[in-house]
C-alpha cells in the first residue's frame, strides 16, 4: 500500500477537502437561491409599485392610497420608501378626503427631512410642494407650512400672487441645492417668464436682465442632460412644456430668432405624441397646456400665417368642455383658477384671441366663464 494512504495527516486534509468543497457548493447554492429569490421578490414589488402608479394617474386615488401605504410599508430601501411615499402624498392630496391634504403635507414634509432618503428624492419632494402650494393661496401656506424654513419663503408684502410665486421659487432653489434637477431648473425660468410677460418685475429688474435669468436657468438645465426615465410622464412633459415657455419668453425679450424660439415647443410636442391618448389623465392635461401654450404662440409671433395648425392644436379643447374624464375636468379647472386667482392675466386675454381662430376652443372658454 502506498506510504501517503497510511499517513493520518494525508487523511485528515483530504477529508477537509472534501468537506470544504461540499459546504462550498452549498453556500453557492444557497446564494444563488436567495438571489433569485431576492429578484422575484423585486420583480412582485415593481410590479405592484406599477399597478399603483397606475390607478394614480388614472385617478382611482382611493385605490392607490391603499397601495402606497403598503409599498412605504415593504419598501426594500430608504430610496423606494422614499419614492413611494410621494406617490402616497400625491395620491392623498388628490383624494382630498377628511385628513388628506394634512396627511399629504406631513408625508411630503417627512421625506425632505429625512436624511437617510437619498437627495435627489427628497429634492422631488420639494418639486411636489412647490407644484401644490402654486395651486393655493396664502391661507393655504400658512396653514400647511408655518415652520422654517418653509415659513420664511412667504413675504409679508406684496400681492396674493407674488407672495406666492417667491416662495413657490424659494422651494425650488431649495430643490436644487438640495440635488440639481432640470426640473426645478425650467419651472423657475418659467416662473420668470410669467412675471416679465405680465409685466411684473421686481422693481429695478429690468426686462434684459429678466431674460438673461431666464434662458440661463434652462442653459443650467440642459447642462444637466436627466434621463426621462427620472420623472412620471406628466412630471417630464412639464418640464418639456415649462422649457419651451421660457425659450420663447426670454428669447422674445433678447430679439432672438423665430425659430429658435419655436424649437422648445416642437420638443415638447415630441415629447408629447405617445401620450396623446394615454391612459394617464394627468399626462393628457399638461399636453392640453402644451397645446394651449404652442397655438398662443403661433398666433402672436407668426400673423396669421398658421391658422390651421392653430385649430388643430385647439381641437381637443371641444372635448374638454363637457368631458367627464379627469384630464378633461382638470383642464377646466386649470383655466377656472386663472380667471379667480389672476382675472387680468395675459393668458385670460390671450385665451379670448384663440377663440376667435378656433370654434372649439370658443365653445371651451365660453364653458369655463371665459368672455
Amino acid at each position: 500500500m502506498d506510504e501517503n494512504n497510511k499517513n493520518p495527516r494525508f487523511l485528515f486534509l483530504v477529508i477537509v477537502l472534501l468537506i470544504t468543497a461540499a459546504l462550498g457548493t452549498y453556500f453557492y447554492y444557497l446564494k444563488h437561491k436567495q438571489g433569485q429569490q431576492s429578484e422575484t421578490t423585486m420583480a412582485l414589488y415593481n410590479r405592484q409599485f406599477a399597478d399603483a402608479k397606475t390607478d394614480r394617474f388614472s385617478g382611482n386615488y382611493g385605490v392607490a392610497v391603499e397601495k402606497f401605504k403598503a409599498l412605504v410599508a415593504g419598501a426594500p430601501d430608504k430610496e423606494t420608501e422614499g419614492l413611494n411615499k410621494i406617490f402616497l402624498a400625491e395620491s392623498l392630496y388628490s383624494r382630498n378626503e377628511n385628513d388628506d391634504i394634512f396627511q399629504a403635507m406631513k408625508i411630503y414634509k417627512s421625506v425632505v427631512n429625512d436624511y437617510k432618503i437619498p437627495p435627489k428624492v427628497r429634492a422631488s419632494a420639494l418639486n411636489g410642494i412647490a407644484a401644490i402650494i402654486d395651486k393655493n393661496d396664502n391661507s393655504f401656506y400658512k396653514l400647511y407650512f408655518a415652520e422654517p424654513p418653509y415659513s420664511t419663503f412667504l413675504p409679508e408684502a406684496g400681492t396674493e400672487r407674488s407672495r406666492i410665486s417667491k416662495a413657490f421659487l424659494s422651494i425650488l432653489k431649495l430643490s436644487d441645492e438640495t440635488f440639481p434637477n432640470s426640473y426645478a431648473e425650467y419651472m423657475t425660468a418659467a416662473r420668470y417668464a410669467d412675471l416679465a410677460a405680465n409685466n411684473s418685475l421686481d422693481d429695478g429688474i429690468t426686462p434684459k436682465e429678466a431674460a438673461e435669468t431666464i434662458l440661463k436657468y434652462v442653459s443650467d438645465g440642459d447642462s444637466l442632460k436627466e434621463d426621462d426615465s427620472r420623472y412620471a410622464d406628466s412630471a417630464n412633459l412639464t418640464r418639456y412644456l415649462n422649457r419651451a415657455i421660457a425659450i420663447n419668453i426670454g428669447g422674445k425679450i433678447l430679439g432672438k430668432q423665430i425659430e429658435e424660439r419655436e424649437s422648445g415647443f416642437k420638443l415638447a410636442m415630441e415629447k408629447a405624441t405617445p401620450f396623446e391618448t394615454s391612459d394617464d389623465q394627468f399626462a393628457r392635461t399638461v399636453i392640453m397646456r402644451l397645446h394651449f401654450f404652442y397655438a398662443n404662440f403661433l398666433m402672436v409671433n407668426l400673423d396669421g400665417g398658421r391658422h390651421d395648425e392653430i385649430k388643430w392644436l385647439l381641437k381637443p379643447y371641444d372635448t374638454a368642455a363637457t368631458s367627464s374624464e379627469l384630464w378633461a375636468e382638470n383642464t377646466r379647472r386649470n383655466f377656472t383658477g386663472i380667471l379667480n386667482q389672476r382675472p387680468g392675466d395675459i393668458l385670460i386675454r390671450r385665451a379670448v384671441e384663440l377663440a376667435r381662430i378656433s370654434p372649439e376652443f370658443r365653445t371651451f372658454v365660453e364653458s369655463v366663464g371665459i368672455k
